[in-house]
């Protein structure tokens, strides 16, 4: 190392040279690892690919999915060890002092070091993606995607790799020890996902609108590899793997761009304040500690406590469900204190940590119980928004006008119609799963269970939207008449099929529109609910299920006496 960095010219690409030649054998490795996988698999199947290539296309999706997420997680996992390999002189005395004693400043060193695990790692996967280019273009017919598919998948990949690299670099170097590294990055992610659910868990309790789908918001929030992960797999459902890094998709690549430069910034930052001497011992920074401290108690404190609510058969809540809080949450800090420091030389600090650990939990329960910042209120603007999905009662209803939806959600916060509690369960309510798709590539969920009295007139609108019909009608030409039937199921359990085409459902269905402009108030009031439901069923070209169901009630007459009119199949 002191011949790479003794040059006259350019010390730091001298070191980045020679730690890549030190890393040579394990690029070699991961490059055979790639090469086996990409084009390696395709190779092995192509035989049967061009037996049955419609098949095959058919399942694209669903394997690049898998083989880029794959990807993804082993180049990342891959490059956080690369660091470690590059930075592990930091955790021995001597060596520490050697690599400190060289002509190179400290930034310089840190830069030339993980520039050079970055590269191990990147190179390999570079002629990985490359493979699945050359493959594409050989054999395009059977080729496992497009090339702006594998484009985009890449440029994720080495996005998300470049941001892992850097926020490991901040354990890395905040670690005095090759265990407490260990212990310090894989607690605080650990513990991080764990918080995640203890949020979920309030939130799902106390929070209006919150939705068991915002869950993945939630571990994008409080872990960082989560939001790496999960961002990724929304990016290759909102078209990022099906185009050419689409705009409403580049905020995501932007937003991880500058975390990464983020956390490289703060690994610099840190690095040339670390004393050599720190070396062995726990750890370098003693913000670290503390942090890992807390967040083991909060983890401690929501797992443990529990049990103990459970047999006293009181609220997480109560005086014994906090009491049991604190009791989990400071003896899970003293334990990782005794491990820490590998005795109870900060016994009384870790009991501090065990109590703010409870007083985080607290703040956090305070926070959901008032709503979140505005969550429990806050509605997207209508410009902002592509579509809007509503589930209600069965009801799959998805519009390009969001004002429907707008104002109905408006409607359950306004007129506090989610307030279903015990003190009023002879009220009638409804679940309502609302989600909004934004035009940036996003989502937005909310859920209620609420007073159907007093949302009707506006839950009456969405079902009566003419865009909700034309898609009927819509959906209905992608079916193969051959396969149409429709079943009708009444509330005393008896149903019957009848056979009918094209022309009969479109019958039907204008004639259920007419009738549900007067009379559809009566099926969404609680008190008239339809007796009678009818499901339009057939198989769609692409041989996917096309279902299309209502209610109707005895007022329904003409709809009623068109159904008995088709002819009935005999089994």
């Amino acid at each position: 190392m002191t011949s790479a960095v003794s040059k006259k010219y350019n010390p730091a690409f001298g070191l980045f040279k020679a730690t890549l030649a030190k890393n040579m054998g394990i690029m070699l490795l991961l490059l055979c690892g790639m090469l086996i996988l990409c084009p390696g698999l395709f190779l092995a199947s192509l035989e049967r690919r061009v037996l049955d290539h419609e098949t095959f296309n058919a399942n694209h999706p669903e394997y690049l999915d898998a083989l880029f997420g794959f990807l993804g997680v082993t180049s990342c996992i891959a490059v956080i060890i690369g660091n470690y390999m590059s930075f592990s002189y930091l955790y021995k005395k001597n060596s520490s002092d050697v690599f400190h004693a060289l002509p190179i400043t400290r930034a310089k060193l840190l830069i030339s070091r993980a520039a050079a695990s970055f590269v191990t790692v990147a190179v390999p996967v570079t002629l990985g993606y490359a493979s699945l280019f050359a493959l594409t273009a050989f054999y395009p017919t059977y080729a496992l995607g497009t090339f702006s598919q594998i484009f985009s998948a890449y440029i994720v990949n080495i996005v998300c790799m470049a941001a892992i690299s850097s926020y490991s670099l901040i354990f890395i170097i905040c670690a005095g020890s090759t265990f407490d590294l260990i212990l310090s990055f894989a607690g605080f992610n650990a513990g991080s996902l764990v918080i995640g659910f203890m949020i979920a868990d309030l939130a799902s309790e106390n929070l209006s609108g919150y939705s068991s789908q915002s869950m993945a918001d939630i571990f994008k929030f409080t872990s960082f590899p989560a939001y790496c992960g999960i961002g990724a797999a929304r990016f290759a459902e909102g078209d990022g793997y099906a185009g050419y890094l689409p705009g409403k998709n580049a905020g995501y690549i932007i937003c991880t761009l500058l975390f990464a430069l983020f956390f490289f910034a703060a690994s610099v930052l840190l690095y040339n304040r670390r004393k050599a001497e720190r070396g062995g011992q726990p750890y370098a920074y003693k913000f670290i500690y503390v942090v890992c401290s807390i967040i083991a108690g909060v983890c401690g404190g929501y797992i443990l406590s529990p049990i103990f609510v459970f047999v006293s058969g009181s609220r997480l809540l109560s005086v014994i469900g906090i009491v049991s809080f604190a009791v989990g949450a400071t003896l899970t800090a003293v334990v990782y204190g005794a491990v820490t420091e590998r005795g109870f030389k900060k016994f009384t600090n870790s009991l501090i940590y065990g109590g703010i650990s409870l007083a985080v939990y607290l703040v956090v329960f305070a926070v959901i119980a008032n709503g979140a910042f505005g969550f429990s209120s806050r509605i997207p603007d209508e410009k902002n928004i592509e579509s809007a999905f509503i589930e209600y009662r069965g009801y799959s209803i998805e519009l390009d006008n969001a004002g429907p939806v707008i104002a109905l959600h408006k409607a359950i916060i306004e007129k506090d119609a989610d307030d279903f509690n015990i003190d009023n369960v002879d009220t009638y309510h409804e679940q309502f799963m609302i989600i909004y798709n934004l035009k940036d590539g996003g989502k937005f969920y909310r859920e209620y269970f609420a007073d159907i009295e007093k949302v009707g007139g506006e839950m009456f609108s969405v079902l009566n939207s003419n865009e909700r019909f034309e898609d009927w009608y819509k959906a209905l030409d992608g079916v193969r008449e051959s396969g149409l039937y429709i079943n009708v199921f009444d509330e005393n359990g008896d149903s019957f099929d009848c056979k009918v085409t094209k022309k009969d459902c479109k019958n039907l269905i204008k004639t259920y529109k007419e009738e549900f402009k007067t009379k559809g108030m009566e099926i969404v009031n609680a008190n008239k609910t339809g007796d009678i439901s009818v499901y339009l069923q057939g198989v769609g070209n692409s041989y996917d299920e096309y279902v299309l169901s209502f209610e109707t009630n005895e007022n329904f007459t003409e709809t009623r006496a068109l159904i008995n009119t088709f002819e009935r199949i005999e089994y």
